[in-house]
């Protein structure tokens, strides 16, 4: 058996913050492995997804729903392939989309924040988006405008699988209106959507208030150092429940919003975006993609 009901992406649009609170519907199956492990992109996992995958799903009970979610697999051709390929012919698929320049400005300053990314941010945003080919782990996490294509993206995807299997939703909705869209959730995988989830946010961008934490935090010395110990005495899920609470007890819980101090960098951004957010309405009907900067962009021609 392998998943049923897989979130696709987009990275860094609320991926993390659903999937935690799917995971506490009692017909809904998950595991630390099955968030962000990658079994169909990855070459190492991708021939043979069900060896890698199946020692992960032995605590299933009567789940009906096993959920996976991963938000690099809308970026790969490869990994749509791979998941109509070796998944049930019924699998649920849930796109979660986000206005693609503040997307793209978060997922630099998570990077940022990480310790992973150096650049400034006009070096690092101001260029030519190009064709994602195959999998990559520069491409996972440095294609900052490639992630941001969505029309590009779900013409792969609707191309492989029927609409009515597919699921898209808005990030600001999303985030402004959880319980309600975690309804519509439970509906389209077809279980009790009267049971109440908490839907947290989690793994934000943010502020980091200690910058010495963080350095613990990213640099992953401690656990280097420690290994052999840490590795005996705990377990994949205790480490990364640790790491999760540390990381938000050491992120500001003011309300983030990604900024670009250079205006015509996000003109600039708006304008790249414009064409394929005007598609993701048109061919899609993701209407609420209106209210991007992008679409206005589009329509005020710029």
């Amino acid at each position: 058996m392998l998943p049923n009901f897989i979130v696709l992406g987009a990275q860094k649009a609320g991926t993390t913050s659903l999937h935690e609170g799917l995971s506490q519907h009692p017909d809904i199956y998950s595991a630390p492995e099955l968030k962000d492990r990658d079994y169909f992109s990855n070459p190492d996992r991708r021939d043979d997804p069900l060896t890698h995958i199946g020692p992960f799903l032995k605590g299933i009970k009567k789940e009906s729903i096993v959920l996976h979610t991963h938000v690099n697999y809308l970026l790969y051709r490869q990994a749509i392939e791979n998941i109509e390929k070796f998944c049930s012919k019924e699998v649920r698929l849930a796109v979660i989309l986000r206005a693609p320049t503040d997307r793209a400005v978060s997922a630099f300053n998570y990077f940022k924040k990480l310790r992973r990314e150096n650049r400034p941010l006009n070096e690092a945003l101001d260029y030519t988006p190009g064709i994602i080919q195959d999998f990559s782990f520069e491409n996972n996490d440095f294609t900052y405008l490639e992630h941001g294509l969505y029309a590009r993206q779900l013409e792969v995807l609707y191309s492989a699988f029927p609409p009515e299997q597919i699921l898209l939703l808005d990030f600001e909705e999303f985030r402004s209106n959880a319980a309600e869209v975690g309804n519509a959730i439970c509906k389209f995988i077809e279980v009790d959507p009267s049971i109440v989830l908490d839907f947290k946010f989690r793994n934000v961008t943010g502020q980091v208030k200690s910058e010495a934490i963080q350095d613990i935090l990213s640099t992953g010395w401690v656990r280097k150092k420690f290994q052999p110990v840490i590795d005996r005495f705990t377990t994949l899920d205790m480490r990364t429940r640790v790491k999760e609470q540390l990381s938000e007890w050491n992120t500001s819980k003011k309300k983030y919003k990604p900024e670009i101090p250079d205006e015509a960098l996000r003109s600039k951004l708006e304008r790249v975006f414009a064409d394929d957010v005007r598609r993701l309405v048109e061919d899609f009907g993701f209407e609420a993609a209106r209210e991007w900067p992008e679409f206005v962009a589009n329509t005020s021609g710029g």
